[in-house]
C-alpha cells in the first residue's frame, strides 16, 4: 500500500479579540499574527479568523477584511 506522508507543522498565534457579541459567537473583531512574524491581520467574523490560520505558513496574502498591518499596541 502505498500512502502519502503528511507532515505536522505546529503553529502558535497571538490573537486579540476587540470586540464580541455573546447572543452571536460569530459575531467578533480582532487581529492574529503569527509567533515570530512582524504584522498582524485583522478579522471581522470567527470564519475570517479560522480561514487566516488555516493558510499554508509563509501565504500572508491580505482578503477583503484580513488586510495585513503592522504591529499595534493596545
Amino acid at each position: 500500500m502505498n500512502r502519502e506522508r503528511q507532515s505536522v507543522v505546529t503553529e502558535s498565534y497571538i490573537v486579540r479579540i476587540y470586540r464580541r457579541d455573546d447572543d452571536n459567537p460569530e459575531s467578533m473583531v480582532g487581529l492574529v499574527e503569527a509567533v515570530g512574524t512582524e504584522g498582524a491581520m485583522k478579522f471581522g467574523s470567527g470564519g475570517e479568523l479560522l480561514k487566516l490560520i488555516s493558510r499554508k505558513p509563509g501565504t500572508r496574502r491580505p482578503t477583503k477584511k484580513g488586510m495585513e498591518v503592522q504591529n499595534e499596541t493596545t
